[in-house]
């Protein structure tokens, strides 16, 4: 209503995510998908990579998950084009029946997130796609680049890691330094106050001599 596509699209592969953890992987590649367009419509590199990432997991996700099958993967999806109307998310999306087929989709749209992400240098998007891309190998039976991913999504990890430790000191010693700041205007406010009041004292001894 505001206008705010870039938002609007966000919130879309926001949702597609929740879908995804819900076991909805149908719901959550129709809204991955729909991000996916709205995203190439801004122009959002970011935005990009992010939706084709979360439609590489849901696919993913369903040759992973032995407990729920396609049939039960039903979601009502509003489309704009359809004057506010609710229609069948599922009409909106073919799903491949076998487990070979989804993989290689997840396959494929994992490598089109990371090469996406690469360009625009996203750690925690990288680190996510990497770690996809070693259980989508795994399930394919390539296990050698699975371990490269694995090597990859350690890599990316430890180096987040090691960048989140440093704000955390920096903020620490910034805090610390504050303290240390704050305890020495106290005692210099104190010794004033302290000088104050001697020569007050001093001051009432003249004043009652």
């Amino acid at each position: 209503e505001l206008g705010s596509k870039e938002i609007a699209a966000s919130t879309t592969g926001n949702i597609a995510l929740v879908y995804t953890m819900q076991k909805n992987y149908i719901g959550a590649i129709v809204y991955a998908q729909r991000s996916l367009q709205m995203s190439k419509e801004i122009g959002s590199k970011r935005l990009v990579a992010w939706a084709l990432y979360e439609i590489g997991n849901a696919y993913l996700s369903l040759c992973d998950d032995t407990t729920t099958t396609t049939a039960t993967n039903k979601v009502i999806v509003k489309d704009e084009m359809t004057s506010g109307k609710y229609v069948p998310g599922a009409a909106n999306v073919s799903i491949p029946a076998g487990k070979g087929a989804r993989l290689r989709l997840a396959l494929n749209y994992l490598q089109l997130a990371l090469d996406s992400t690469k360009k625009i240098q996203t750690l925690d998007l990288l680190q996510a796609t990497y770690e996809s891309l070693a259980k989508a190998y795994k399930l394919s039976g390539d296990f050698k680049k699975s371990l490269d991913a694995v090597d990859n999504f350690r890599a990316i990890k430890d180096s987040v890691f090691s960048k989140e430790n440093s704000e955390k000191i920096l903020k620490l010693s910034m805090k610390n330094e504050y303290d240390r700041l704050r305890l020495a205007d106290s005692l210099k406010t104190a010794e004033i106050e302290k000088i104050s009041t001697i020569n007050l004292q001093k001051q009432k001894s003249y004043t009652y001599m």
